[in-house]
């Protein structure tokens, strides 16, 4: 049965990200860079999401969650960081291109306390999983408030903030 909606409705619908081609080889870190490139679907109201991009100099796979480590001027920071459990709709850890025209991407998630502003991050870096978190993401001007809760997404064949919803 059609669906009738009232004048001025606006529907979103989510367009999955074209195919790509997967290659068979993992990634390697010194091939790895990524960049903050945008702002996620649900901010405001003391949290805060980043889209983070990777691209590699070589073609190969990435597949799972990344291992963050975030820094300040004092050095690493203990940082409990929750594999999931981000609000919106993504897909479950799967094989995504990386270096193949196609961009790859993670989203970063963190909830902070209206009561403590969190822990002022100066720099993150990153791995693929099973490595060391040695590959630095280019942040902001601003500085991460790392508050009561920090979770990411696993990797994403895409960076559109729609993806993210």
């Amino acid at each position: 049965m059609p669906v009738t909606l009232p004048p001025g409705s606006i529907v979103i619908r989510h367009v999955p990200y074209p195919a790509v081609f997967i290659p068979p080889t993992p990634c390697v870190a010194t091939d790895l860079a990524a960049s903050v490139t945008g702002m996620g679907p649900y901010i405001g109201m003391g949290t805060s999401e980043f889209i983070v991009t990777i691209r590699s100099t070589e073609p190969c796979q990435l597949e799972g969650y990344p291992v963050l480590v975030f820094s300040s001027s004092s050095g690493p920071l203990a940082t409990d960081v929750q594999d999931g459990g981000i609000p919106g709709s993504y897909a479950p850890p799967g094989p995504v291109a990386v270096g193949t025209g196609a961009p790859a991407s993670f989203l970063l998630f963190f909830a902070g306390n209206l009561n403590d502003p969190g822990t002022p991050a100066t720099s993150l870096s990153f791995g693929p999983p099973g490595t060391s978190a040695s590959i630095p993401v280019i942040l902001p001007s601003q500085a991460f408030a790392l508050g009561s809760e920090t979770a990411v997404t696993p990797f994403e064949q895409g960076n559109g903030v729609d993806q993210y919803a």
